[in-house]
């Protein structure tokens, strides 16, 4: 009936206990089968006896979790409260219908694995999926806990039923978002070690057809696995769950924006309810890439251009079948485009309309014109940077194609840690920057804006988010060229070094020749070509900057608050982090310059020949005598470390004529009162 092995997923059999579906593992045969007992039927009909409870006590009476004033919010309120029971029945129904199906689907994954001798308790990820439904369930626990002391104040049957229910369904939705996200993951690892041998065997001096004919047949196997029995034991069980988690969602949406956040608490508990059903809503759409894993692994810039084209910056993506990246013009990309620059033209209407609107006391009238200008420009240039990056698409994919023809030629056998890395960093200082926005902007400085108002600031935050990500590959770009530089320079060394005697080498001076041709084609594209589109980018990042750090120097320096120096500290430093990441693109471009004139350096000792090859490196080196800036922001000036003195001279100059304004003011009122 079935192979021996171990268990695929060690958490995958716990559907028994909860009423599920018979799925057990035999610990003696090795095996998954279907083994109905008295316990687990009377489990079965234990879930279905609350679900339909649930469902009579909601039909009973015309329940909502809160009320909401409205007839309409109330209708909807209701309505999820009835689909709790129904969807997780209809779920529960398929998913024990179709036992057979995911029987046959775990013997025969068996199979493969044992074929590809593969560990699955040796993938992390397994692990780490089940402690997630056990760390929410633990959420889910306490947050129903702490719902449940103020919603079932007179004890009605019917709210408790309902709570049960929820509760139920919390537990067992999750976790059959978890047995799907596990088994795709499976499916996923399996490809991953079949590509691999798949790679061994061509990349043997003979090729073993039996091999490679075994290989993509364990292939087609897999995919057939995904494509029909998963589907046909999962598919129904995932619909169902997607209809509930959605209505959830938009419910929670709804009741906050009615309400309102009135403290940072009211901000958490909002959070606690949503990010596990944002979680479990995204998790299948974020492993389901099976095809992908069809296909060698792409570069590292893959992430930061993908995360850019749903950020609507442009529409670059990386193509799978074809390995290379291309100009996908999606209807997706152009209406999230479209709309964020609508929501920021908007939002610059409404600061400029509504100009003198929650001006602060604490400051003057300069530092209050001065805030209100900085958050205008930050809008601003973002309008700017977006339109200037959807525009020059067709050269940036240029750029990007070159990028990675280096990369896989040249850099192969290279790990880069720096992308990967700087990814976390960016994602992390997001994070923060938008949660110290909340709690300093929301609920300390605009605690009596409009809801409008409120809306619109939080443009300020959403331009870090995008700039950060756009700076990202522009981070990653240098890097990759920086190392290429470096690699062209060793393969010139060691042209130097093994031909004693360069007039008597003609391969050498031919290599050399290819070598210098390299380092030209590497500067070109920096001064031409990445320097057209993401200079301007750093441009209008430089200028922000000065403008940011000014404002951010002078309220800490005008506005008296009770907060500890190293609160104060930590916090500037949060607000500060899109200068700290304009100051890294500076010691990257750098860094970028101060390799590129290594390579005259090393030309500098070659010995004289008197032959072609003295020319020729003559030549170079006389193209290279002036080293001009290699990466510039649009031509204005060079990106490099000369470029933080300039900065810091703008910030100086902004203060001092900040200070003179408001001296002038100081002045003026001494002058009214006499």
């Amino acid at each position: 009936m079935g192979t021996r092995n171990r268990k695929l997923l060690f958490f995958l059999h716990y559907q028994r206990y909860l009423g599920l579906t018979n799925l057990d593992f035999s610990e003696s045969l090795h095996i998954y089968w279907l083994h109905s007992t008295w316990s687990s039927t009377a489990t079965q009909i234990l879930i279905v006896g609350v679900f339909m409870a649930a469902l009579v006590g909601a039909l009973a009476e015309s329940l909502y979790y809160m009320d909401t004033k409205s007839q309409t919010g109330n209708t909807f309120d209701n309505a999820v409260i009835l689909s709790t029971s129904v969807t997780q029945l209809l779920a529960n129904l398929w998913l024990r219908s179709q036992q057979k199906s995911q029987a046959n689907l775990l013997q025969r994954l068996s199979q493969v694995v044992e074929l590809l001798q593969f560990k699955p308790y040796a993938v992390p990820q397994f692990s780490w999926l089940y402690r997630i439904w056990l760390l929410v369930c633990l959420i889910y626990g306490a947050m129903v806990t702490h719902f449940g002391i103020n919603w079932l104040t007179t004890m009605q049957i019917s709210r408790v039923l309902t709570l049960v229910g929820f509760v139920s369904r919390c537990v067992l939705a999750n976790f059959q978002f978890t047995c799907y996200t596990g088994m795709v993951l499976v499916l996923k690892n399996l490809l991953q070690v079949q590509v691999k041998q798949l790679e061994h065997f061509v990349s043997t001096p003979t090729i073993s057809m039996a091999g490679v004919a075994g290989c993509l047949r364990t292939h087609d196997e897999i995919l057939l696995l995904g494509q029909r029995e998963l589907i046909a034991a999962y598919g129904g069980v995932v619909l169902f769950l997607f209809i509930y988690q959605v209505m959830q969602c938009i419910l929670i949406f709804y009741i906050s924006n009615l309400k309102g956040f009135h403290s940072s608490n009211d901000l958490v508990l909002i959070f606690c309810w949503l990010a596990p059903m944002l979680f479990y809503l995204i998790l299948p759409l974020v492993v389901n890439d099976i095809q992908n894993q069809m296909n060698f692994q792409p570069c590292e810039l893959c992430a930061y251009y993908r995360l850019c084209r749903y950020l609507g910056i442009f529409c670059i993506d990386y193509s799978p079948t074809k390995k290379k990246f291309r100009l996908r013009r999606s209807v997706f990309c152009y209406v999230v485009h479209f709309a964020l620059q609508a929501y920021l033209v908007g939002g610059m209407s409404v600061m400029v309309i509504y100009w003198r609107r929650c001006f602060k006391s604490e400051l003057t009238t300069t530092g209050n014109h001065f805030d209100r200008l900085v958050m205008v420009i930050a809008l601003g240039i973002l309008v700017v940077q977006n339109a200037w990056l959807i525009w020059l698409q067709a050269p940036h994919l240029r750029i990007v194609r070159q990028i990675e023809f280096y990369r896989r030629n040249q850099l192969a056998n290279f790990r880069l840690l720096l992308p990967k890395r700087l990814l976390w960093v960016i994602i992390a200082t997001n994070v923060l920057y938008m949660a110290n926005f909340i709690k300093t902007c929301i609920f300390e400085w605009l605690t009596d804006a409009s809801r409008l108002f409120v809306i619109t600031s939080l443009g300020f935050p959403l331009r870090y988010l995008v700039t950060s990500f756009t700076m990202g590959t522009y981070f990653c770009m240098v890097h990759i060229v920086r190392l290429v530089l470096d690699w062209n320079q060793s393969q010139i060394n060691a042209i130097i070094d093994k031909s004693a005697d360069l007039k008597m080498t003609s391969p050498n001076r031919l290599r050399l020749r290819v070598c210098l041709e390299m380092h030209d084609r590497l500067i070109l594209l920096c001064n031409d070509e990445i320097s057209l589109v993401y200079g301007f980018i750093a441009w209008l990042s430089w200028m922000f900057a000065s403008l940011d750090v000014t404002g951010v120097i002078y309220l800490t320096m005008v506005i008296q608050t009770n907060k500890s120096i190293i609160l104060k500290l930590i916090t500037n430093v949060v607000w500060l982090s899109p200068t700290f990441m304009t100051f890294a693109a500076s010691f990257m471009s750098n860094r970028v310059t101060i390799q590129a004139n290594k390579t005259a350096k090393i030309l500098t000792k070659v010995p004289r020949t008197g032959t072609g090859l003295d020319r020729m490196i003559e030549k170079f080196l006389l193209k290279n005598l002036r080293q001009q800036p290699i990466l510039t922001a649009y031509g204005f000036f060079a990106l490099d470390k000369s470029t933080l003195f300039k900065l810091f001279t703008a910030i100086f100059t902004y203060m001092v004529i900040l200070v003179q304004f408001k001296e002038m003011e100081n002045s003026t009122k001494s002058i009214n009162k006499f």
